[in-house]
This record gives C-alpha cells, sequence and structure tokens, in this order.
C-alpha cells in the first residue's frame, strides 16, 4: 500500500491570537513504508513570517521532514513544543519581543526528546557559546542550502546517511 501525500500545518500570528492556516504545499511522495516511517517532524520560530513560509517550503520539499508547525510568538512556540512534541525546533534567537537566549534554554527543557537548533542568518561566536551550553543540537544558518539542512536534522535526530 502507497501512503498518501501529506500536507503541513502553519500556526501563524498576524497581529492576534495563533491561529492554523492550512497549507497547500506539495509533499513529495515517500519511496518506500520506511522512508516515511523515518519522517522527522519539524516545528519552526522566527518572527520573520516570510523566513518561516519560505523555510517551510524548503523543508516540505524533503520526502522525510513533516513540517508540523510554525509561529513567531516565542511564547506560543514555547506551548506548541509541549504539546506537539516535534522532533526538531528551529528557532531563530534575533527576537525583538523576547530574549532569544531564554526562549532557546526553555526550549531545550520543553520536551526531553525534542532537538533544538538555532537557525541564525549570520554566525555570532558569543551566541553559538551559549547556545550550546543551554543544550541546543545545532547551530545552522539560514542560507545553507536545502539538502544541507535535511542532512543537519538527520544527523540531529540521529538518522546518518
Amino acid at each position: 500500500m502507497e501512503p498518501k501525500a501529506i500536507h503541513s500545518a502553519f500556526f501563524l500570528r498576524l497581529n492576534g491570537p495563533a491561529e492554523v492556516v492550512p497549507t497547500a504545499l506539495p509533499r513529495r511522495r515517500c519511496q518506500a513504508y520506511a522512508e516515511c516511517a523515518m519522517r522527522i517532524r519539524v516545528f519552526i520560530i522566527d518572527e520573520h513570517s516570510l523566513a518561516r513560509q519560505m523555510l517551510a517550503r524548503r523543508l516540505a520539499s524533503s520526502p522525510n521532514i513533516e513540517v508540523i508547525g510554525s509561529t513567531g510568538d516565542s511564547q506560543e512556540g514555547l506551548r506548541q513544543i509541549k504539546e506537539l512534541a516535534p522532533d526538531v525546533v528551529l528557532l531563530d534567537t534575533k527576537m525583538r519581543n523576547a530574549n532569544g537566549m531564554d526562549v532557546c534554554r526553555r526550549a531545550c527543557a520543553a520536551n526531553g526528546k525534542t532537538k533544538v537548533a538555532v537557525l541564525t542568518s549570520y554566525t555570532d561566536p558569543e551566541e553559538l557559546r551559549m547556545a550550546y551550553q543551554l543544550g541546543i543540537s545545532g547551530y545552522l544558518l539560514k542560507e545553507e542550502g536545502t539538502d544541507m539542512l535535511v542532512a543537519q536534522l538527520r544527523r540531529m535526530v540521529g538518522l546518518n546517511e
């Protein structure tokens, strides 16, 4: 029996309460059942709506990545991490309305099985040191190619290629 294509949903905050917005992102079909069974469930926290949407589309193009949600609000993101228990949280720590390192610490503590990676536009050595001390599993640049990001996510959850 061939698995069906899956569509993601995103949690967006647009000047009001968070809402679930169904998406029509195309999902590539898994080539084999085992490939679907190894799907990595990802949640994105980034204040920039366009960056979240573009990243979600990039990741959704990989058959073994499922973006289960995203938000621009750190508090909503922490609630969703506890509720959805993603495999990986991608977190942009450069936030206007929250302390990014505090959000990072709380995200790492929110669910013992969830891996947290800082996703940033530029490398900050002090942030890198602090983030690893707080327990992150990866420090990724937004400019990395999709294949490299997927490879890093697979490494973080122990699915080495």
